[in-house]
């Protein structure tokens, strides 16, 4: 296990393209996922072999990823959780898009058409009226959401090709370049004390005599155990990322799972 990890480290690249993290038939993720380091998985395995990606969710403007898109739910895709099948080093996947709230609410025809609307509408017509009103307020929030989040990523990202280094975000000037840790811990086990654990409804194993914060695993549908890769810090590559994003590989059907502590 490695902790602290800062600068370029051999296996390791910052800022991958998203044309190398997502499979091609769903290119489309890059809206709701910001690729932020991959990862040699021999780095943490010398058995292991291939790479994995640390992605930061642009939602939730509040609460948990996927809290309120229960129907999209698959069995390693759910409120807090994200599950990725590699194929050839690339992700897919495992649920629809519409997991993501910015995905439902851009093909919602009541949030794209509201403008439209008549207004002051029909009587009979008050309830929906109201509906799409809320509807359209919330993708308002969450567009504003998603550009400030996406400024202050592409300000991180330009701060690391001209200096080598994460900033903390937004940038002000003058400011100090600050070295942030890429990777909090690389390898070793996850504590069993921190809120991803009890957060939400998700197969955890769970080891209280494992060290002083014991150690926890993700468990797969069919029991597989899935170790943990890296936990990274969210927020030293975006405004408000996630206070640590874990992802867990499991080797033998080739699977990543990531979860996310939110302070």
């Amino acid at each position: 296990m490695r902790t602290d990890i800062r600068g370029a480290v051999e296996g390791l690249t910052l800022f991958p393209s998203p044309d190398d993290v997502f499979v091609p038939d769903q290119a489309g993720l890059a809206r709701y996922l910001d690729p932020l380091v991959t990862i040699d998985l021999a780095l943490v395995n010398p058995e292991w072999t291939g790479r994995v990606h640390v992605l930061s969710p642009v939602e939730p403007v509040d609460g948990h990823v996927g809290e309120d898109a229960d129907e999209h739910w698959t069995d390693l895709v759910r409120e807090n959780w994200l599950g990725f099948a590699v194929e050839g080093d690339r992700y897919r996947f495992l649920a629809a898009p519409e997991y993501f709230r910015h995905a439902r609410l851009a093909a919602d025809p009541r949030v794209q058409a509201f403008p439209d609307m008549q207004n002051p509408p029909p009587r009979e017509a008050v309830r929906e009226f109201h509906q799409a009103r809320r509807l359209h307020e919330a993708w308002t929030e969450l567009e504003e959401h998603y550009a400030a989040e996406r400024e202050s990523f592409a300000q991180a990202k330009a701060h690391h090709t001209e200096h080598g280094t994460l900033c903390m975000v937004p940038l002000r000037e003058p400011h100090t370049h600050q070295d942030l840790p890429v990777i909090e811990q690389l390898g070793g086990t996850a504590s069993a004390r921190e809120n991803w654990v009890e957060a939400v409804d998700f197969p955890v194993e769970i080891d209280e005599d494992a060290g002083d914060d014991g150690a926890a695993w993700p468990i797969g549908p069919d029991g597989e155990r899935f170790e943990l890769v890296a936990a990274v810090p969210g927020y030293h590559y975006r405004r408000t990322g996630a206070g640590s994003i874990l992802l867990f590989f499991e080797p033998t059907t080739s699977t990543v799972l990531l979860t996310f502590n939110w302070s």
